[in-house]
């Protein structure tokens, strides 16, 4: 009896392996073609990489402080649009906040400059940045 169950059992394994890995993927037929995309709603500027250096950070509240200055950075930005930063370790591109363990590195934006900032959240301040470049992506609404 104990044979007859696993001559079943295997019959049965063998038909779902067998129907399962059979599928086939047939494309169904194309739709018809959208519109063209229209004008977006808001300007993109790019602010080229800016190289900050280890000894332009400055020691504040615990951690460690330094500012990238932009025109681009207007209050119609702060209050409606979106800025982006990139801090750039071993040729990748890493959006901010970045973390390492405990050590964050963050930005805040002001009107006319970004404040990054590097703190550690354990254990007193984190040992000096080193350079690093930093790109900016600014999106500002188009009226």
């Amino acid at each position: 009896m104990r044979f007859y169950y696993l001559k079943i059992t295997t019959a049965l394994l063998f038909f779902f392996v067998l129907v399962s890995g059979c599928t086939k993927n047939v494309p169904g037929p194309q739709g018809d073609p959208g519109e063209p995309g229209k004008n977006g709603n808001a300007k993109q500027t790019q602010v080229n990489s800016v190289s900050i250096s280890s000894n332009t950070w400055l020691s504040e509240d615990g951690g460690w402080t330094a500012w990238i200055f932009t025109q681009d950075l207007s209050n119609e930005v702060i209050k409606s649009g979106d800025v982006e930063v990139y801090m750039q370790i071993d040729n990748v591109w890493w959006a901010l906040p970045y973390a390492v363990g405990d050590v964050f590195t963050e930005f805040r934006i002001e009107q006319g400059r970004i404040v990054l900032r590097c703190f550690k959240i354990h254990d007193g301040p984190p040992a000096q940045p080193v350079t690093r470049n930093f790109r900016v992506s600014i999106l500002e609404p188009l009226n």
